[in-house]
C-alpha cells in the first residue's frame, strides 16, 4: 500500500492501474488521486513536465481536479497515454491525456474535460475502455453498440483516423467490453455469449467462456499486445472465480509455478480469491471486496506488483504494507 494512503476516514472505492500509472477514487470524499508517470501531462494533474523521467514522475498520490461540480466518478479507465471517467448522475464522460495529440474538437488535455455530445440521445454509457496510445471506446445501452474515437493514425479504424468524434464500430453488439493498452479490444458478443477479440476492427479470436454451472461472465480484463500470442484475457464469473487464458510467459495468468507458457482455453486461478471475497480486476492487480485488500501478479516490471521485488509474480500475491 502507498504509505499514509488512503487518509484516515477514507477508503478506496475504485482502483485503476495501467502500465506506470495508478489512480484511486476515495469514499466518502469522492476525490480522485493519481500517481506514477506524468510524461506529456498524462496523469491529469494539470501540468506537462515533458518526458524527462527526473521530472515526469509523480511519486505520491496527487488529487486530480477539474470535474464538473456535483458529479462523482462512476467508473474509471486508464490507457497508455489517456484516461477517462464516466460521471454520475449526468452520465457524461470526462477524459484527459498527452497534449501533443490534441485537436480542436476532442483535445486531450492536462486536466479532465467533458467529451461533448456523447453519449447519443436515448442511450447511456455502460463501459469505457482506452486501447492504444490515444483511442477510446465506449459501449452504450440499450443498443449495445460500441463507439470509438482516436487522434492516432492507426488502431480501431472503422473510419479513417483520426476519428475526432465517437463513431460506431460496425457489426458490434456486445454485453461486456474490455481492452489492453495496445489497441486490442475484447467483448462478450450478443447473442452467442462467446468472447471475441479484435485488432484494427477485425475479429482475430473467438473463445467460448468456461463457467461453473449457472454462472455468468460479470467482468473482463484484457492485457498485452497487438497479436493473439502476446495477449492474455481474464474474466470474473458470477461465482467470483477468475478464469484466464493466453500468454503466461511471465505468470500473467496467475496459475502458479509450473504452469504452461501459454493457455488456449479459460482456466481458473487456483484457490483464489478467498471464500467470501469478490474480485474487481484491473490491469495487473485486483482489489477484493469487502476486505479492500489488493493482490497482484504477472510480469512485475519496475516492481508494479508491490510485493517487494521486480521479478515475475506467478500467483496472486498480496501487496506489502508500508514499512
Amino acid at each position: 500500500l502507498v504509505p499514509s494512503f488512503p487518509p484516515v476516514g477514507q477508503r478506496i472505492r475504485l482502483l485503476a492501474t495501467r502500465f506506470s500509472v495508478t489512480c484511486a477514487v476515495l469514499s466518502p470524499s469522492e476525490e480522485l488521486y493519481c500517481w506514477g508517470e506524468n510524461s506529456g501531462g498524462y496523469l491529469g494533474v494539470g501540468t506537462n513536465p515533458g518526458f524527462n523521467p527526473e521530472f515526469a514522475s509523480v511519486t505520491t498520490p496527487t488529487r486530480i481536479s477539474g470535474f464538473p461540480s456535483g458529479q462523482t466518478i462512476a467508473s474509471l479507465t486508464l490507457g497508455f497515454w489517456y484516461g477517462c471517467a464516466k460521471l454520475s448522475p449526468s452520465g457524461s464522460l470526462s477524459c484527459w491525456g498527452r497534449t501533443e495529440w490534441s485537436d480542436t474538437t476532442y483535445p486531450p488535455s492536462q486536466a479532465p474535460h467533458e467529451v461533448p455530445n456523447f453519449p447519443p440521445p436515448g442511450t447511456t454509457i455502460q463501459e469505457v475502455v482506452t486501447p492504444g496510445d490515444t483511442e477510446a471506446c465506449a459501449r452504450v445501452a440499450p443498443t449495445n453498440q460500441v463507439f470509438c474515437w482516436s487522434k492516432a493514425t492507426g488502431g480501431l479504424d472503422s473510419a479513417p483516423l483520426p476519428m475526432t468524434a465517437p463513431a460506431i464500430v460496425p457489426d458490434t453488439s456486445v454485453a461486456l467490453l474490455s481492452s489492453s493498452g495496445l489497441s486490442r479490444v475484447c467483448a462478450q458478443l450478443v447473442p452467442s455469449g462467446s468472447i471475441g477479440c479484435w485488432w484494427t476492427n477485425k475479429i482475430v479470436q473467438r473463445v467460448q467462456p468456461v463457467l461453473p454451472a449457472g454462472a455468468t461472465v460479470e467482468r473482463m480484463r484484457v492485457s498485452g499486445g497487438s497479436n493473439v500470442s502476446s495477449t492474455h484475457v481474464c474474466y470474473v464469473a458470477s461465482s467470483n472465480a477468475i478464469y484466464c487464458w493466453g500468454d503466461n510467459s511471465n505468470g500473467e495468468l496467475g496459475l502458479g509455478p509450473g504452469a504452461p507458457f501459454a493457455v488456449s482455453t479459460p482456466t481458473p486461478i487456483p484457490s483464489f480469491p478467498p471464500a467470501g471475497q469478490r474480485p474487481e480486476l484491473q490491469d495487473a492487480c485486483t482489489i477484493l471486496r469487502p476486505s479492500n485488500r489488493i493482490y497482484c501478479w504477472g510480469r512485475n516490471s519496475w516492481g508494479v506488483a508491490g510485493v517487494g521485488t521486480n521479478v515475475p509474480v506467478l500467483s496472486p500475491t498480496e501487496v506489502l504494507p508500508p514499512p
